[in-house]
């Protein structure tokens, strides 16, 4: 009877430490998961922001506006652009072959 006894209290010691280690583990689950649910709300945010951000670079015009700003860069006007035309027999590849580049009237080459 006593090693009845003695069985019964190993299995329930080892009912609890089991409980225990279960509670344990589910306390760090808990944690982790109110830490990711944190992090998201984060990147959420930071998607709002990009997206708002996104929005006042999509209205037209407003790449101009930023070239004009920051680059220095203006629109090219017709009086300051020339056009080639190449022959029938002549590719774009021939054409720059030969040295010959297209030139705005100021003489800076066109890309």
């Amino acid at each position: 009877m006593r090693a009845l006894y003695t069985v019964m209290a190993v299995v329930a010691l080892i009912f609890v430490v089991g409980i225990y280690h279960s509670k344990t583990e589910a306390d760090a689950t808990r944690r982790e998961i109110a830490k990711l649910k944190q992090q998201i709300a984060l990147q959420e945010s930071e998607i709002g922001m990009l997206q708002t951000k996104l929005s006042g670079l999509d209205v037209p015009g407003r790449v101009g506006e930023i070239a004009r700003e920051r680059l220095g860069l203006q629109p090219v006007l017709p009086d300051r652009s020339i056009t080639l035309q190449l022959s029938a027999s002549e590719t774009p590849a021939s054409a720059s072959a030969d040295g010959a580049t297209s030139r705005t009237e100021d003489g800076a080459p066109t890309p």
